[in-house]
C-alpha cells in the first residue's frame, strides 16, 4: 500500500502561482493507493473544488473534511483512495478561533480487515498541538489489532511532539527509519523542518522517503512524504 501525505497549500505556490494541475500530474505519476492532502480549497463554484478535480484526474474516490470557512469558500483535509471508504467523520480539533483545524477519520475495509486512516493538520503552537495529539489518541480503536495510519502536517517545528510520541510508544513515526537530514519537508525550496509525517501501528513499513527536487520544490510550500506499508501477519 503506497501512501502519500501532502500539504497542498490551496493549490498555489508560495509566490501565489496556480500549481494544482502540475501537482496533480506529479502525484498521479507516483500512483499512490492512498493520498492524504491538507489545505485543500473548495470555492463557491464546483469548478474550484480541488478535491473533486484531484479525484477525477487520479481516478480515485475521496472524502473531504472542511475546516476553515471564509467568504470565498473553505479549505480542509481530503483523503483520496482507490477503494470506497466504509465511513468518514471530520473531527473539529480547533483549539483557537483563529486557527481552524481538523482530523478527517476514514475507515476502510480491506481484504485483511479494517484500516483506520487519520488525516490531520495540527496548530502552530505547542500547547495546542499537545491537546490535538491527545484527541488523536482518543480516536484510536481500543482493539489494538486494528491497523492505524495517522498522517499530515503536524506543524511540530521543535520536534517536542515527536519526542513525546517516541517516549509513549503507542505509534511510530515512519521517518524514524531514515537519517534526520532526510526528514525535513518545509519550506519546500530549502527544507529545514520535518513537519509532515506518518505515524502508524499494526502495519509493516517497507519504505519511506520525502519527495525532493523538481517538480516538488516549486509547487507547494511543503514537500510530500511517500511511504509503502504492508499488513502485519497474523
Amino acid at each position: 500500500m503506497k501512501v502519500i501525505t501532502y500539504n497542498l497549500h490551496k493549490g498555489r505556490t508560495r509566490a501565489g502561482r496556480h500549481m494544482l494541475l502540475e501537482a496533480t500530474q506529479a502525484l498521479a505519476a507516483r500512483e499512490p493507493d492512498l493520498l492524504l492532502c491538507q489545505e485543500v480549497f473548495h470555492g463557491d463554484h464546483e469548478s474550484t473544488h480541488q478535491a473533486r478535480l484531484l479525484s477525477e484526474a487520479m481516478g480515485h474516490v475521496h472524502e473531504f473534511g472542511p475546516n476553515a470557512f471564509y467568504r470565498t469558500g473553505c479549505h480542509g483535509n481530503a483523503t483520496f483512495s482507490r477503494a470506497n471508504a466504509v465511513r468518514a467523520v471530520n473531527v473539529n480539533i480547533s483549539e483557537s478561533l483563529f486557527e481552524r483545524r481538523g482530523m478527517l477519520c476514514t475507515w476502510f475495509e480491506t481484504g485483511d480487515g479494517p484500516l483506520l486512516v487519520l488525516n490531520v493538520h495540527f496548530s502552530l503552537t505547542g500547547r495546542q498541538r499537545r491537546r490535538q495529539w491527545y484527541m488523536l489518541l482518543q480516536a484510536l480503536p481500543g482493539d489494538l489489532s486494528v491497523p492505524v495510519l495517522a498522517a499530515g502536517d503536524f506543524n511540530d517545528w521543535s520536534g517536542s511532539l515527536d519526542r513525546r510520541v517516541q517516549r509513549a510508544g503507542i505509534l511510530r513515526n515512519a521517518l524514524w527509519d531514515v537519517p534526520r537530514y532526510e526528514r525535513p519537508t518545509y519550506p519546500a525550496g530549502r527544507p529545514v523542518f520535518a513537519l509532515d509525517r506518518f505515524y502508524y501501528r499494526g502495519l509493516r513499513l517497507a519504505s519511506v522517503q520525502v519527495l525532493t527536487g523538481l517538480p516538488w520544490s516549486r509547487l507547494s510550500d511543503h514537500l510530500p512524504v511517500e511511504a509503502v506499508f504492508e499488513r502485519n501477519g497474523p
